[in-house]
C-alpha cells in the first residue's frame, strides 16, 4: 500500500487519491491532484517522478 513520500512515474497507474508533488520542484511549486485508479500526468521536467503530500478521500 502506497504511504505519504512513496515516488512514482509519469503514466503509473495513481494507486491513492491525493496531492502529490513534482520531486525536481520539491515543494516550491508544482503539484498535481490525482484520482485513485487514473494514470499519472506527464512531468515537465526529464525524470521526474510524483511523490504523495497527502492522502485525500475519495468516493
Amino acid at each position: 500500500m502506497a504511504k505519504v513520500g512513496d515516488q512514482f512515474s509519469p503514466g503509473d497507474v495513481v494507486p491513492l487519491s491525493g496531492i502529490y508533488k513534482c520531486s525536481s520542484c520539491g515543494s516550491r511549486s508544482s503539484f498535481s491532484t490525482d484520482v485513485k485508479g487514473k494514470t499519472f500526468p506527464p512531468s515537465h521536467h526529464p525524470g521526474a517522478k510524483w511523490e504523495l503530500v497527502e492522502i485525500t478521500p475519495h468516493r
